[in-house]
């Protein structure tokens, strides 16, 4: 006893306690120490708050020799308290203030000598609310407290101020309050072997929840569970249920909850796993439960894979609604973050919603009524879901779709509304929008697709496209490709190959056979390979080309090239040693046929024979001009600016007039004699007629006093002479294919300032220089024959620039070796005659000193001295020659007036 106020009372042998702190006993415990005594052990529960006395012996008896067996006996006088808030049951949690057993005032004899069963204390049990306020008898527990072990009323006590009802047993010792028995809140009833009751909730492992189906107060499934932690709240209203090894049972299709599931009195809510439909599951933190359908404001949703191991389909932080009647999932995103994943399908796909339908294996997602707009410049504009690829190799190929079903059996995502798939540079717009994608993330065959490459330029559109699409860097199609002309005509190209290179740019090939009749414009056709490049805003054509015309006397033929071509602008490249597709040669020139001394056009035409010699031609680009309806090839540069220097070739397809400028070769065969022709010639194919106007530069060995002789006797005649033309705009081009542009440009500024060259150049100072002579040919004669003056620039470096009468001559000669005569006469009375043949040039003139020096220079002084090629030496003339000459000529210009006068008169007729 420990206490205050303690007084004994010698007289009636007791002692008199006012106030008892607390009352411990010890009791045996049945088992005895090493001495045979019996062991005691102190009973784990004091009585506390008592007052009482002890009464050690009867008054009579102090000596205690006496027997009085009843003594000492302790009487309380009032009600005392058993408490059970010792640390060391579950740290206290039963506050002595409301959690404690009051006992009634008792008496207990024979302290020193009393069995364990003996110790028994009514009173009344409060459990802080747990239960209602109830008698009972304290006795001794196994654990050596003090509690009871006590039946509920049929009918159970109301728990926790009438939150929750339990039935059957309860303990109480120092192991806390507890029970074997059933507690049943809200819609659920949990049995089992050992509850803890606190002051503030309920814990334990139950053997079985049950909860039942209902609608009213709130929707709620049937739900079973086995061996499931318990917690009970009441303050909250709060059952929880924690699986542990089984997981709980709920609705007629024995879903599989894995978790904690909450029940209250308004709703049954859970947190974990739903296992559901043999392949579904849901894991989320929060999931409201109905009789026939479930919620979770956030989820992860997996759908595992029919016939194989692991998932077909997942997402995360989705807003979920399952219907079990409607045998339906739907699901909608909470936030641009979420996606699904397409497990065996390699595929993630950031969609707003989808729905499950369980019984067709089927899951649709997105809106099928949403249209993405493909329009959209920048691809970081738009808006919608979007299918990424996950597998290693394809490099995050993506695209959007609205909307898509997934095939659970079989895998199949179909996308729908997909506006474009962008692959290396390109976009693929698919047929209907729809995409297909199986397994291992292999894309189905696009057919009937649009291309656009590349995304940047969008130069080109291919139509009618079959694509296979690899990667986000790699695709293979094939599609027609619309060539459209300068007047909006279309030519379909199909392209066999098409796929984008090792730096990702798409390249295209195909093939146009001759039969396809494929055009550039009206004017040209071609045939052979088209190749695309996406940065290339032009085509490339490798194959050939053929020309559309009228004209019968030039032959068509495949021009073989290989370059870019602008619809708008079609120039064709034109290299100098043209071939056919076959290999063969390809002519751009007027000819001159050795064999037969005839002269003949060709414009991209066939080579008639090897040997046939080039008068004029022209390489570079061939181009049509449609406002004077001619073809034309020369450079780029000539072609914008007629007027610079170069060789250009035109053919007009309306007068078929072959036109060629520049460097002219005349085909000439005359050893040492050297000409260079600088001009143009025109060639009329209707009645082969071609007309040479040319510089022409002619350099030989002959002694420069005899030409300085010649040179002074054109001085004598200068003032009756015309001069010649420097303001014509052909002057600067011819003269610089000579000198150069910018000395032809020099020269021509001298001649109109000063009347002659400040500095003469080395290339002009030549034999003769004559700066504008006219051409014949003669078919009759197979001859060269100047019309008209001669233009004569300079002797040596003796400038002259008059317009002097004569006749140069050029006759060609099917035996080899051509003749040249060149007649000058600045006055009736003065010429100079020269004839070249076969490495003799006879010269003769009315100047006898002229003709006098030629006789008296010795023969060596004549012949020059050569390394290579055929000899050559100049010898004085026969005057009867030159008068034979002169009235041959006279007679074709007589014969040549009588055919232009019968052809009037038939023209007039």
């Amino acid at each position: 006893f420990h206490g205050k106020d303690f007084v004994f009372d010698y007289d009636e042998f007791k002692v008199k306690m006012k106030t008892i702190d607390s009352i411990k006993i010890y009791v045996e415990t049945g088992d005895l120490d090493e001495y045979g005594r019996k062991k005691f052990k102190l009973v784990q529960t004091k009585i506390e708050d008592a007052s009482g006395e002890l009464r050690i012996d009867a008054p009579k008896n102090k000596s205690g020799w006496g027997k009085a067996p009843s003594f000492p006996i302790f009487q309380s006088f009032k009600e005392s308290y058993a408490y059970y808030d010792s640390k060391k049951i579950f740290k206290g949690v039963y506050n002595r203030n409301n959690f404690y057993f009051k006992i009634d005032p008792f008496t207990i004899d024979s302290l020193d000598n009393f069995r364990n069963e003996r110790l028994r204390f009514d009173g009344t049990f409060s459990s802080a609310g747990i239960f209602p306020v109830f008698r009972e008898t304290l006795t001794l527990q196994s654990d050596y407290s003090l509690g009871f072990i006590r039946q509920t009323p049929p009918e159970g006590y109301n728990t926790y101020t009438n939150i929750g009802n339990y039935k059957n047993e309860i303990r109480l010792s120092n192991r806390g309050l507890r029970g074997t028995g059933e507690l049943n809140f809200s819609t659920a009833q949990v049995k089992s072997n050992d509850f803890i009751f606190f002051p503030d909730s309920t814990n334990g492992v139950a053997q079985t929840l049950d909860i039942k189906e209902q609608e009213v107060p709130f929707e709620c499934p049937m739900a079973h569970g086995d061996t499931v932690q318990i917690h009970f709240v009441p303050k909250n209203k709060l059952l929880q249920a924690r699986t542990l090894q089984k997981p709980i049972r709920a609705y007629k299709e024995n879903i599989m909850f894995t978790g904690r599931m909450d029940i209250t009195d308004k709703a049954l809510t859970g947190n974990g796993k739903v296992e559901f439909e043999k392949i579904a599951s849901i894991t989320a933190m929060k999931m409201l439960f109905h009789k026939r359908k479930f919620f979770s404001d956030t989820c992860n949703f997996y759908l595992k894979a029919l016939e194989e191991q692991g998932f077909a389909f997942s997402t995360n932080n989705m807003n979920a609604k399952i219907d079990f009647d409607n045998r339906v999932g739907e699901f909608v995103t909470n936030g641009s973050g979420s996606y699904v994943k397409f497990d065996k399908n390699q595929y993630i796909a950031y969609m707003d919603r989808f729905k499950w339908y369980m019984d067709d294996e089927n899951i649709e997602l997105g809106d099928e009524q949403h249209r993405i707009n493909a329009e959209v410049e920048n691809d970081l504009d738009i808006e919608g879901p979007e299918f990424i690829s996950i597998h290693p190799k394809q490099d995050s190929l993506r695209f959007f779709a609205p909307a898509a079903k997934f095939n659970l059996k079989k895998y199949i995502i179909r996308c729908i509304n997909v506006p474009f798939i962008k692959t290396a540079d390109a976009k693929i717009f698919p047929d209907s929008g729809k995409v297909i994608i199986y397994k291992n993330a292999v894309m189905d065959t696009l057919k009937n697709a649009n291309l656009l490459c590349n995304t940047v330029t969008k130069f080109h559109s291919i139509k009618k496209v079959t694509a296979n699409i690899f990667s986000r860097r790699d695709y293979l199609a094939s599609g027609e490709y619309m060539y459209v002309d300068e007047n909006e005509k279309q030519y379909p190209i199909i392209f066999n190959t098409i796929r984008p290179d090792t730096a990702g740019e798409t390249k295209a090939t195909g093939k146009i056979e001759e039969k396809d009749n494929f055009k550039f414009n009206d004017f040209f056709t071609f045939a052979g390979t088209v190749k695309l490049s996406a940065s290339n805003q032009f085509l490339r054509f490798e194959g050939g080309t053929k020309i559309e015309h009228p004209c019968t006397k030039i032959k068509k033929a495949y021009l073989k090239f290989e370059g870019d071509i602008n619809p708008t602008d079609i120039q064709i490249p034109v290299p100098e040693d043209s071939k056919d597709m076959f290999g063969n040669p390809v002519v751009n020139a007027i000819m001159y046929a050795q064999d037969t001394t005839a002269v003949y056009s060709g414009f991209v035409s066939p080579k008639y024979r090897k040997n046939d010699k080039i008068i004029v031609s022209s390489f570079g680009y061939l181009t049509f001009h449609k406002e004077i309806g001619e073809y034309q090839i020369s450079s780029k540069e000539k072609l914008t600016e007629f007027n610079l220097p170069g060789n250009y070739l035109s053919l007009n397809i309306n007068t078929c007039e072959v036109y060629g400028e520049g460097k002219m070769d005349m085909a000439l065969d005359m050893g040492q004699v050297k000409a260079q022709f600088a001009g143009n010639a025109k060639h009329i194919t209707v009645n082969d007629s071609l007309t040479i106007h040319t510089m022409l530069l002619i350099d030989f060995f002959f002694d420069k006093g005899l030409l300085k002789m010649m040179a002074k006797d054109m001085e004598v005649y200068a003032n009756t002479l015309s001069p010649t033309d420097f303001g014509n705009s052909s002057y600067p081009k011819y003269l610089a294919e000579y000198v150069g542009k910018e000395k032809a440009d020099k020269i021509i500024s001298d001649l109109n300032l000063y009347g002659n060259i400040k500095k003469f150049p080395d290339a002009l100072e030549k034999t003769f220089f004559f700066n504008d002579v006219k051409f014949i040919y003669d078919a009759k004669s197979k001859s060269f024959i100047s019309k008209g003056k001669l233009g004569l620039a300079n002797i040596l470096s003796y400038e002259i620039y008059r317009q002097i009468p004569g006749i140069i001559k050029i006759d060609k000669m099917k035996t080899g070796g051509d003749k040249l005569i060149i007649y000058l006469e600045p006055d009736p009375s003065t010429w100079y005659y020269f004839e070249y043949f076969k490495g003799v040039m006879k010269v003769i003139s009315s100047n006898k000193e002229f003709n006098n020096t030629i006789k008296e220079m010795k023969s060596k002084n004549r012949k020059q001295d050569v390394d290579k090629g055929p000899s050559f030496q100049y010898a004085i003339g026969n005057e009867t020659t030159v008068k034979l000459f002169k009235r041959k000529l006279e007679q074709m210009q007589q014969q040549e007036q009588e055919s232009e006068q019968e052809k009037d008169k038939k023209d007039d007729e």
